[in-house]
Order: C-alpha cells, then sequence, then structure tokens
C-alpha cells in the first residue's frame, strides 16, 4: 500500500514542477529553439506528504526534441552556502541531504542539459524549488 501512495505523491509532485515547453519547436530568427519537458520526480517520501523533504529522494524526467543524452545538474544551498550538489543520471535516485547539509530546509536549483561536440555544455532548461524540513 505504501509503495501506492508513493507513487501517487511522486505523480502529483511531477505535475507541480513539470515546466512546459520552454520553447515551441519554432525556429526565432536563425535559432531553433527546441521543446522540452522537464519533471521533478519523488522517489521516496518519508513523510508522504507529496513535497521534497531533507532526506527525501528524487530523480528527474528530461525529454527533449535536441538530445536523447540529458543530465540534470542539482544544486541546493542553505542561507547562500551549498551544502548539495549531485548529477542525474550519473546517480539515478538523489537523496537530498549531505555531509554538508545535515538539516532544514534548502533552495535548490535543477539544470537541465546536455554535451555538445564533446565539451560544449548546452542548457536545455532549469527550475528551482524548495526542500522542506
Amino acid at each position: 500500500m505504501r509503495k501506492l501512495i508513493v507513487l501517487a505523491a511522486a505523480t502529483v509532485l511531477v505535475g507541480s514542477f513539470s515546466i512546459s515547453a520552454l520553447a515551441q519547436g519554432k525556429r526565432k530568427g536563425n535559432n531553433y529553439q527546441a521543446a522540452v519537458g522537464f519533471a521533478l520526480a519523488l522517489e521516496a517520501d518519508a513523510n508522504l506528504n507529496g513535497l521534497p523533504n531533507w532526506g527525501d529522494q528524487v530523480s528527474f524526467s528530461v525529454s527533449s526534441t535536441e538530445t536523447n543524452d540529458a543530465h540534470v545538474q542539482l544544486i541546493c544551498s542553505q542561507n547562500g552556502e551549498v551544502v548539495y550538489g549531485a548529477t542525474w543520471p550519473m546517480t539515478p535516485v538523489l537523496t537530498l541531504r549531505s555531509q554538508l547539509w545535515q538539516s532544514g530546509a534548502a533552495d535548490c536549483t535543477a539544470t537541465a542539459y546536455y554535451i555538445a561536440s564533446g565539451t560544449k555544455k548546452v542548457t536545455i532548461g532549469s527550475m528551482n524549488f524548495t526542500v522542506n524540513e
């Protein structure tokens, strides 16, 4: 039963953090802007509130017409100090805690990107969210 509740919470969370297409896949001048879908998914919700809290586990879903090899860099800060950094899907499930982040809320930024031409980091979307205590 608990798995069903966690899955339902994850579905709600994905919907609330989804970034709709940042671009509509249309040409604008000489630039082509790709359609992007980017969402945060709650994998484990210790208090079952459907929101990311310290110690919970998250993953991401990224779809883009620009790449099939998207990554997400997640950086979380408390009072302007970085307390957490990770890259998805190198780590498929990210646990929201670290040696520097022992407790409490944090402000997080997730940036979706891919690597072009072997070295160029191309950002395709980003989202900010708060991790609660």
